[in-house]
Parts: C-alpha cells; sequence; structure tokens
C-alpha cells in the first residue's frame, strides 16, 4: 500500500508490477492477503474504509464503511 491510495501487486520471482489496485482516496496504511492467497484486504487513512480485493483480477469485491477515522490495521484469520 502506499501514499498514492493504490495497493500494488509485484511478481516477486521477476519484480515487475503484475496489477495496481485504485479505489482508496487516501494513503493505504495497511494490507493483508487470505490465506488461499485469493483476496487482499487493504486498510484507507482519511477514506476509513476496508476493501476487499480479486488478486487475479483486480476488482474490488467489497468496501467496508463505518469507520470514521483512520484504519490502521488489518488481518485475515
Amino acid at each position: 500500500g502506499g501514499d498514492d491510495g493504490t495497493v500494488r501487486i509485484w511478481n516477486r520471482d521477476t519484480g515487475t508490477e503484475h496489477t495496481t489496485l485504485t479505489g482508496h482516496t487516501s494513503t493505504v496504511l495497511s494490507v493483508a492477503v487470505t490465506p488461499d492467497g485469493q483476496q487482499i484486504i487493504s486498510g484507507g487513512d482519511d477514506d476509513g474504509t476496508v476493501r476487499v480485493w480479486n488478486r487475479d483480477t483486480g476488482t474490488e469485491h467489497t468496501t467496508l464503511t463505518g469507520h470514521t477515522g483512520t484504519v490502521l490495521s488489518v488481518a485475515v484469520t
């Protein structure tokens, strides 16, 4: 996650960027990956959202709202 409001997925073998996830309106402070590696969860700063993404397609599956401030961390069990 970055200051530009994106989450970037990289191929660790080649070092090339695979996908850029866009949707947050501010810094992305936290990122987690589901155990099966199929979904990415991200938490935003000023937008106060948690977003669930499909890793393969880069599409946003769900936006969770309700936080009135920064989402400092996300976790998947």
